[in-house]
């Protein structure tokens, strides 16, 4: 059952949390059921030193897990990741496979991680202002209740970036059209500064322009492309 929970969830890109909670329970399965672990009758699908722990008993560990549920979909280092990350921080990480609306107000997967490991309280006495060593750097962990908060709102919020409007219309720009595509016409390597106007934002989410270009290429004189290939003339 989870091994076809497991599929479904790399085959269906669900959720973060779908799949951290996947693989959380079938770590537990592992333990409870040893005679299950297929680390140790792989060869050579794990590496030299992967199953370690699974030969003393300790099953349940990241390449357990991926010899489990199959480790095209669900390598070691990917178990390793959706395994570290923190309940407060799980729900905010970005569904794999996603086009961007969905993906604004999300953060990576990796940066995620990273951010699971900061400190969420005062270790030791908890005392207020009480200096400890972190990384060689004296730190003020008095602060930590608000570090995940503040580095989650800090990440997601480069998705509202793409809300904002870049360009305005009448403005002059310059656009790269090199490899580019437009009424059956493909634009060579050597486009990547056609002089244009902006004439009108088709597209949000991603940002997209209409620009009318100055000298036409082949018949084509407007173009869509992505905010990406253009940029403010100077």
């Amino acid at each position: 059952m989870l091994q076809s929970m497991a599929l479904d969830n790399a085959k269906n890109g669900s959720r973060a949390t779908a799949i951290r909670d996947t693989l959380l329970a079938a770590r537990e399965f592992l333990k409870a059921n040893p005679s299950e672990c297929k680390a140790m009758t792989l060869g050579n699908s794990a590496s030299k030193f992967s199953n370690e722990g699974c030969k003393v008993g300790k099953h349940g560990g990241s390449e357990c897990i991926a010899n489990f549920l199959g480790p095209k979909n669900y390598p070691a280092p990917t178990v390793r990741e959706y395994t570290g990350i923190a309940d407060d921080v799980i729900e905010h990480v970005v569904t794999k496979g996603s086009t961007h609306p969905e993906r604004q107000d999300k953060i990576p997967l990796k940066a995620a991680v990273a951010i699971s490991q900061l400190p969420t309280k005062v270790p030791g006495t908890g005392r207020a202002g009480k200096r400890y060593g972190l990384h060689s750097k004296s730190v003020d962990l008095s602060i930590a209740p608000a570090i995940r908060p503040t580095c989650i709102c800090l990440l997601a919020a480069r998705g509202s970036l793409y809300r904002v409007s870049m360009f305005t219309s009448g403005q002059l720009v310059r656009v790269n059209l090199a490899g580019f595509q437009a009424e059956g016409v493909m634009f060579q390597a050597a486009v990547t500064d056609a002089v244009g106007h902006i004439v009108k934002q088709t597209s949000e989410q991603p940002p997209k322009y209409l620009v009318k270009l100055l000298f036409s290429f082949r018949g084509v004189s407007e173009v869509e492309v992505p905010a990406d290939r253009i940029h403010a003339d100077k």
